[in-house]
């Protein structure tokens, strides 16, 4: 119930309405679909295309192996809030320029397939109601997802950050998912809350990778994630499950004022020249 009174504040917050589109990422197979294969696009906003189809409400975008040069954005107005109706899909899409999804309430799907952001991508102070992906992509410039909020499942699974990778201040209300991703630069996820925990199996970071004053609620594991920079979890508070699994630690394990009011924090089998024997 208190989830429930937290997420109705959270949407009522930011201005939302139960019309502005499909519950919970479906969509109605009566509803208009966009499908773009092989398209050019540059300085593209995206709701225009939504407003050509000369339909009252389009369910769904889907991109296929389209290429977008100049500025992409989700809405003319920048860092105004505003509801994107459809659920979108992008699969093998190159973006050559940014890509600017903040301060924007997703109420379909939002799912990127192997695309490659050769710019900064942005979604900044935005919020999705239905499932977000960002599956086996590559990120070029800084990936910047502060203070979000993830309603349904996310996931960045396979997916590589060639810079900084920026997540501090988001909420992940269901399960994020983070296996076999590639930090290659210092990932932020201060000041984050995991209410259903989050999976970081088989990651790699090269750079530093903070989870300082964050919070766990749910399962939270690195299992065989290698982590070549030290890993930071000072004043982190844990009330689930919290496993390294033959995780292998390069550089130290920082977690000064960590507190956790669950089962103590499994160490298990770690390797390398860092590996600590507990908290």
């Amino acid at each position: 119930m208190r989830k429930k009174l937290l997420v109705s504040f959270l949407i009522l917050g930011f201005g939302l309405c139960s019309c502005a589109g499909p519950r919970s990422g479906s969509v109605n197979s009566t509803e208009p679909k966009l499908v773009f294969t092989g398209k050019n696009f540059k300085d593209q906003n995206l709701m225009e295309l939504v407003r050509k189809a000369g339909e009252s409400h389009v369910g769904m975008m889907e991109f296929n192996q389209c290429n977008f040069s100049g500025i992409t954005t989700f809405s003319a107005i920048p860092n105004s809030y505003q509801s994107f109706p459809a659920g979108v899909f992008f699969k093998d899409c190159v973006f050559e320029g940014e890509l600017n999804g903040g301060s924007i309430s997703f109420s379909g799907q939002v799912d990127f397939g192997k695309c490659q952001f050769k710019k900064g991508v942005s979604f900044r102070n935005s919020v999705f109601l239905a499932p977000a992906g960002f599956r086996d992509c590559g990120f070029d410039g800084e990936a910047a997802f502060q203070n979000s909020l993830f309603l349904k499942e996310s996931t960045w699974l396979g997916s590589f950050f060639y810079t900084y990778s920026l997540f501090q201040g988001s909420k992940f209300f269901e399960n994020a998912q983070f296996q076999n991703a590639r930090f290659l630069a210092n990932a932020d996820f201060t000041q984050c809350r995991f209410l259903e925990g989050a999976i970081f199996d088989f990651c790699t970071a090269s750079g530093k990778l903070d989870f300082s004053e964050s919070r766990q609620d749910g399962l939270m594991t690195f299992r065989k994630s290698v982590l070549q920079k030290g890993m930071y979890m000072n004043r982190f508070r844990s009330f689930a499950p919290l496993r390294f699994s033959e995780t292998q630690f390069e550089d130290s394990l920082y977690h000064r004022d960590f507190r956790s009011f669950a089962e103590k924090p499994e160490i298990l089998n770690n390797q390398g020249k860092a590996a600590p024997s507990g908290f």
